[in-house]
């Protein structure tokens, strides 16, 4: 009989690094011999099915009898207490870090004290002196792509360079550091003009629409001024998008393991990130909150050849070996 793993975190939409991170690797889970999932979005609270199929609120309390490991993906406080109630049923716990902000969090903290294992998906010096911890990057290669939207196509087909940027607020919720867009849009819009080249755009995709009130003054600034701005609410398919995009930017305050950096570097795009945390092989790197840096490292990464694509790791397989560690 398999054993029943439940994951507690977001699935999409929108298409966020953790939500597809758990959504890719539920499929994972679900396609060995020894392992089954289901999934809470304790968000929605809602509670889905091997087939990611929605089920009442009885079948889920019988997949939580009946399941061995708890693995959570999420960051809020409530997290620890769902812990404790699954530990007084003698359930396995296992939590992956997706942030290096979490690293100061007291409820991080508690639920670390009462895991069975714990996954960082950077590299960090908790590491070090905890054997119960792993570092394992939270990459999980997709098997479908969703087609980009016409209209969109037809847009971004007026340029020949595309400089890409995505963010992923909850909808209506501003995430900050400091006070600042934990995203960094404002740093690449305040860095746009001293980066411009003739035919060249740069697109922020924000999925829910969540900063475009707190951007659109600076972004019509910016195109009165012959900057081109194209600002995109729509939940899109980065994979879809990358075919386009000339390079992908990164300007995180804060960050974990980027799944939109390794499916860029996969295909072969170039990459300019932040150095708020440590970035994978390939990435060209500026200093985090610095729009001097940024521009920068932009005019020496634009001036530089093409890369080739870098092929990406499936770290599922290590997610399976703790699930499999833990008896």
């Amino acid at each position: 009989m398999k054993r029943k793993i439940i994951l507690i975190g977001p699935l999409p939409p929108p298409a966020g690094g953790v939500s597809v991170h758990i959504l890719r690797l539920s499929e994972k889970i679900n396609s060995t011999a020894d392992f089954e999932c289901a999934v809470f979005d304790i968000g929605r609270l809602k509670f889905y099915n091997k087939k990611l199929e929605l089920i009442n609120v009885f079948k889920a309390i019988a997949y939580f009898i009946s399941a061995s490991i708890i693995h959570f993906h999420i960051s809020h406080p409530k997290k620890y207490f769902i812990a404790k109630l699954a530990k007084m049923f003698r359930k396995k716990i296992i939590y992956t870090r997706h942030n290096i902000r979490e690293e100061n969090s007291v409820a991080s903290a508690r639920l670390h004290e009462i895991s069975d294992a714990a996954i960082l998906v950077y590299e960090s010096s908790v590491k070090n002196n905890d054997p119960k911890t792993k570092i394992i990057p939270a990459f999980i290669p997709g098997s479908k792509i969703i087609p980009l939207d016409d209209q969109i196509k037809k847009k971004l087909a007026n340029y020949s360079s595309l400089v890409v940027a995505i963010s992923t607020h909850p909808k209506n919720v501003k995430m900050t550091i400091d006070d600042s867009d934990l995203y960094g849009f404002d740093l690449l819009l305040d860095s746009f003009p001293g980066f411009y080249q003739s035919g060249q755009a740069l697109v922020l995709v924000d999925v829910n629409g969540s900063m475009k009130a707190a951007y659109s003054k600076k972004v019509e600034k910016l195109i009165s001024e012959g900057f081109p701005v194209i600002y995109l609410t729509s939940d899109i398919d980065f994979n879809a998008l990358l075919p386009l995009v000339s390079i992908y930017v990164r300007p995180t305050r804060s960050d974990g393991d980027s799944l939109a950096i390794r499916e860029a570097l996969g295909a072969g795009v170039k990459v300019l990130a932040s150095d708020c945390v440590t970035r994978p092989e390939g990435t060209a790197l500026f200093k985090v909150n610095d729009p001097v840096s940024l521009t920068n490292e932009m005019k020496k990464l634009m001036v530089m050849p093409k890369i080739e694509p870098l092929d990406q790791f499936d770290f599922s397989k290590n997610v399976l070996e703790v699930y499999i560690s833990l008896g």
